[in-house]
Order: C-alpha cells, then structure tokens, then sequence
C-alpha cells in the first residue's frame, strides 16, 4: 500500500496487495504523481468549470493530504499553459459516467410568478403609472355652464338665507320690544295698588333692559323698501347732440362709449383743459349716484372734478340735493323749514347699498376747491343735516367719507376773518332753525371734524349756540362771547338739575356741549389781568389835619388820584383769582356728580363719567398750577365742608404740645387726659 494511497484500499477483498509504483513523470513536469488507478477509482477527478454543477456522490470523503510544493525553476514548463498540448483533463470522462450513478438532485430554482410583478388584466393604451399618493386632478373646463349654473344656484340660495336670517332678527327684536312692553303694562296693573307706585317703579326698572326707541330722528333717506327708496323714475338718455362738438365726438357711440370712460380718454382730454358740455356735465353728476360699475363710476368722478369751470357754475345746492334724491334722499327746498322727525327704530336701513352714497361724498370733496364760496357753505350746510341721519355713523366707511368732505369743504369758505364770521353765523343759524331739540343739535355738532383749526372754531360756535340758545353766538368766537361767569349762570339751570324725572341722554349732550365750549378753558384766564381793575382802596382816618402846602398838595393829589383811578392786576392776583374761579366750577361739577344715582342705566353712567373727566381736565390742564394737597389744618378747598367736632380739641392739643417740646418738657394740664389727647 502506497504511503500516500487511500486507506479504504485496505479493507479491499483479499490479501492487500502492494500497488506498483507509479510511473515517472517527465523532468520537465513539476506536478505530484497520479494515484494509482485503484485509488482514482474511489477519488473525484478533476472536471471542468462546465461541469461543476454536477453533485458528488453521497459516500463520505476523506480529504487528501495537501502535497508539497517544489520551488519552480525559470526552465520549469507549465503543464497544459499552450494550446498545443493534449495533456488536458478536458477529454476525460466524468466520475459520474465512470460510476455509472446518476446525477444528483437539480439545484433548486425559484419560480418566476413569485419574484416578478404579475401584469394588470387590461391595460389601458398609451397609459403611464402614477404614485398613488399623487392628486388626481380632474380635467378643468374653460367654459363649464353645468358648474356655472350650479355656483350661480348656490350663491342664490345663500342670500335667500341670510335674508331669512336677517328678517328673522329684526322680527325677534321686535318681539322682544313688546313684550317687554306688555310685561310692564301688566307690572302695572298687578303690582299698580292704589297710587301705582311699586308698579312704576318695576315698569321703570324693566324699560331699562328694554331700551329707550321712542326717541324721534332725523332721517335724510326715506325709509320704504330699497327699490321703492332708490328708484327716481327711468334714467337720464344721454345727450348725443352735445358729443358732436370735438373733441367729445369719440362719446357718440353708445356701443363704445363706456369704454372711453373706463379706459380714462375722456379724464385725459379734461386734464388738457378741455371742459365738457354742460348737457353731458349734468348726465354725468345724474350716472353717479345710480351706476353700478365701479370702474365706470370712479372715471365719471375723476372726470367732473377735473371740469373746473364746469363745477364753478353748474354745481349748487339744488344740483347736490338732486343727486341725493336718486337714492332716495330729501328734496331741495327753498324755504326754511324744521327737519323732519320720525319715530326712532333700531336698523331702519337693513338691506340698502349706501357705496353710492360714500362716492357722492368722494365727489364732493374732489369738486371742493372748484366751488364758490356760497355753494361751499350751502355744502357744510346739506352734510349738516346729513349728520343727523344715524346712517353717517353706523354704515361702513360712510363716517370716514363725510369727514374728508368736510375737511375740503372747509378750504373753500372764505378766509377774511369778517367774511369768516358772516358764513359761520349762516351755517349756525341754519341748524338752529332747523331743530330744536339739544340732543339733534347735540349730533350734528360732534359729528363735525376739528381735525383743521377752523373747524374745530366752527365746532365750539354751534356748541355755544346750541348750549345758550342763542344764534346771535355764532358770529362771535367763543373766546370772546363767553365768560367764566357765564359757565357758571348755565350751570344753575333748571335743566341741569337732577331729579327722578331727568332726561340723561339731554342731561349728556348738555356735559357734552358744556365740555367742547369749554375747550381748553385757560383762554378764560386772560380776562383775569386787564379788564378786571383792583377794588379801590378803603381811605384810612387821620389823626390830626395836615395843612396844606403846594408841594404837600401836589402830592396829596396825585396819592388821591391813584387811590381813585382802577389799577390792573398782577399775574400773580390774577392767577389765584382765576384758580379759585376754576375751584368754584369743580365744586359745582362735584356737586352735580354726587346727585347721579348710580343705578343700572347707561346713560347715568355715561353722565358721570363725564363729569369726572371734566373734573380732571379743570384741575390738572385748566388751572395755572395743581391744587394744593389739603391737611386736616388747611380748609376745605371745594366750599365749606362740615367740621369734625372732635378737630378742634385735636388741634389744642397739638399746640399745646409743640409749646411743651420747646421748653423742655411736656406739662400734663388736669383737664387733659389721655382718652381727649387721642
């Protein structure tokens, strides 16, 4: 048995038997010999890279024993390195054949359905994938009438809605207002006794929930439904005879005429000085009111603002009066008259557009600077009674719009101060003529501006007419027509006392007026130094005659004569005697203050609030310096208070008690006690 050979050659039938040596190889050959045959037949031989998918046999397999490697020397050949050789395995039969077994079992193969994605049953030509976490967004369609109609139904139903929402309100409230009203006629008559005086008083308590709508307004627009409101007859055809005069001739064609307006060719040619005819002028004023393009209407603006002359001449009080009349608003008159007063209601103007309105004030305040001196105060005068409509306050951007008319309006009227006085006694009077209540006065003034020095002059004139009653104040500045002493004649009116039966809403628009008429109140303060002289002197008794001699005498004249002439005041006297003025009108504020009940009405409370206001305002801005802290040694500074019975024992004490100090000591007396020294 060969050193190298297989180990299960041994146990071979028969006698083991030596195997023969191998043969040689040649010299050049610097591989190990081959086992013998007996051995090769229990080895695998050797295959080829194509063949090595082919399984071993199942019998167990001891591995070789590696053989040792020979260096190789450079006149080594490598076996089988050329093409020419046929020493290649390649040719040799495969174990498997020699054995004649079978192969092995077929390598395991996954099948295709479980490693590739199975393909959709229809597929649609010319598709493409998407995520599916993409928007599908569905094809959009310029012109979609089924979606248009759809939309146009919906918006339709939402204004039914808010309509039935809204009529809904207004009936609630109304509801509401009755039967409060019905439950305090029935407090009345269960609670009402003999004299009805529980019943008066729980009436009284449950108006104050309810509200106080009795109160009359002056509307400007009448109050029917909004069609029957806006609508003042078909509109105005406009004049083509006057377009036929260049260069208004591109005004001809109705079919492009609006555009001529929208596209600003008409403000163009109005800039270049050219003024439209006075036919198309008034068409104009006519289409601003009504017109619902916004675009178009803002160029019909421009457009007659920038016709100067046109504006100088054709615009007036009977022209504004028309304009307001499209919408609804009071015709002109030529006489004077009281404005008319209607009962008051909570929304009068539920459903009305008043964007017509906020452009006509737009207009006004572009055609300002354009307008005579008479025409401009005939405009303060008309938004005057526009004011009084609670529509400038409560509709949107109505306020705004009303003070920017006013404020262009304003620079229009005459600037001499004579010719200033004349035109606001007129506006005064106007309004004086027209109502006679406080409170509508009361409106009208608040409503206006002071944003301009003049304005807020023409502001305290009306609040001094409407305070004193008097127009004749309206010609002269409030400086001058009124006193501190007149301040305090008004505040001792009837109407401003309170009692149970006071009216707070006129009790607050007195406060008010008495408060803008007061302005800053130190202007007051200049009548103190000049025009009230010093009491002549109290002449003093003399012991013993003194003869008279020339210069004696001289002098004794001159001392009588600046005894008897009035010497104005200092700044200092004046200014005590302003301060104790202002002292004397915070008592009176004080005094009014103190009589307001403090009860559940608004009103009550809006009254005192502003009482304090104006108490503070006169001590801190108003007086020359800030009243003096008081002490319990110092008198009462608003009149006389009643005194502590207990102070002047207080007081004894103190003094007695500084003098001790000085002295040295403190000597107990045998009336004091401890119980009067606290």
């Amino acid at each position: 048995m060969s050193k190298n050979g297989d180990i299960r050659g041994f146990f071979a039938k028969g006698a083991p038997s030596r195997a023969p040596p191998p043969k040689a190889s040649s010299a050049s050959s610097v591989s190990p010999a081959s086992p013998p045959a007996a051995e090769r037949a229990h080895q695998p031989t050797p295959t080829p890279s194509s063949q090595l998918s082919i399984d071993l046999p199942s019998s167990p397999f001891t591995p070789q024993k590696q053989p040792v490697k020979t260096p190789l020397t450079r006149d080594d050949e490598i076996r089988g390195s050329d093409d020419e050789d046929d020493d290649s395995d390649s040719s040799l039969e495969s174990l498997g054949e020699l054995l004649g077994r079978r192969s092995g079992p077929a390598t395991y193969q996954r099948p295709t359905a479980l490693t590739t994605t199975p393909k959709a049953k229809r597929i649609a030509p010319n598709s493409f994938h998407r995520s599916p976490l993409t928007l599908q967004q569905q094809p959009t369609h310029k012109f979609d009438l089924k979606s248009l109609i759809k939309h146009a139904r919906q918006d339709d139903a939402t204004e039914q809605s808010a309509r039935r929402a809204d009529e809904l309100r207004v009936k609630a409230d109304q509801e509401e207002l009755e039967a409060g009203r019905d439950m305090a006629d029935k407090a009345r008559d269960v609670f009402g006794g003999e004299d009805g005086e529980k019943g008066d008083k729980l009436a009284r308590a449950i108006d104050r929930t309810v509200g106080d709508e009795s109160r009359p307004r002056c509307y400007f627009f009448a109050l029917e439904d909004e069609a029957a409101a806006a609508g003042a007859g078909p509109r105005r055809p406009f004049p083509k005879k006057a377009a036929k005069v260049k260069p208004w001739t591109l005004l001809q064609d109705s079919k492009t005429r609006d555009q001529m307006f929208i596209r600003g060719m008409v403000s163009a040619v109005a800039a270049k000085g050219k003024e439209l005819p006075d036919e198309i002028y008034r068409w104009i004023l006519d289409e601003i009111c009504i017109e619902e393009n916004l675009q178009l209407r803002n160029q019909y603006i421009r457009s007659a603002a920038l016709c100067c002359d046109d504006t100088r001449r054709l615009v007036d009080e009977r022209q504004l009066y028309k304009m307001l009349e499209k919408i609804g608003g009071q015709k002109h008159e030529t006489s004077k008259q009281k404005f008319e007063l209607s009962p008051g209601l909570q929304d009068p103007y539920s459903r009305r557009d008043w964007s017509p309105l906020r452009h006509f004030l737009q207009l006004l305040a572009e055609m300002a600077p354009s307008l005579t001196s008479k025409n401009a105060t005939s405009a303060v005068q008309l938004l005057l009674r526009l004011s009084l409509d609670p529509v400038v306050d409560r509709a949107p951007g109505v306020r705004a719009e009303y003070a920017k008319a006013m404020v262009a309006l304003e620079s229009a009227l005459p600037a001499p101060e004579d010719q200033w006085d004349t035109c606001c006694k007129k506006i005064c009077n106007y309004l004086y003529q027209g109502v006679d209540q406080v409170t509508q006065r009361h409106i009208a003034t608040v409503m206006l501006p002071t944003s301009t020095p003049r304005l807020a002059d023409l502001q305290r004139r009306l609040a001094t007419v409407a305070l004193f009653d008097d127009p004749g104040l309206g010609a002269i500045h409030p400086d001058e027509s009124v006193t501190m002493q007149d301040l305090f004649a008004r505040l001792g009116a009837k109407d401003f006392r309170v009692r149970h039966s006071t009216d707070f809403d006129e009790l607050n628009a007195l406060l008010s007026l008495f408060d803008i008429v007061l302005d800053r109140g130190s202007q007051f303060g200049r009548a103190y130094l000049s025009t009230t002289p010093l009491p002549p002197p109290t002449p003093q008794p003399r012991l013993a005659p003194v003869l008279p001699t020339p210069a004696s005498s001289t002098s004794t004249t001159t001392a009588a004569s600046t005894a008897t002439t009035p010497s104005p005041r200092s700044e200092a006297e004046a200014a005590a005697l302003f301060d104790a003025d202002v002292d004397r009108l915070r008592a009176h504020l004080k005094a009014l203050h103190d009589k307001i009940a403090d009860n559940s009405l608004v009103s009550s409370k809006v009254a005192k609030a502003s009482l304090d206001g104006m108490m503070k305002r006169l001590a801190f801005t108003v007086r020359s310096r800030p009243p003096p802290k008081s002490s319990i040694f110092d008198e009462a500074i608003y009149g006389r208070e009643k005194e502590d019975a207990h102070l002047p024992r207080q007081r004894d004490f103190m003094k007695k008690w500084s003098a001790a100090s000085k002295g040295g000591g403190v000597k107990k007396d045998e009336g004091d006690d401890n119980e009067g020294a606290a």
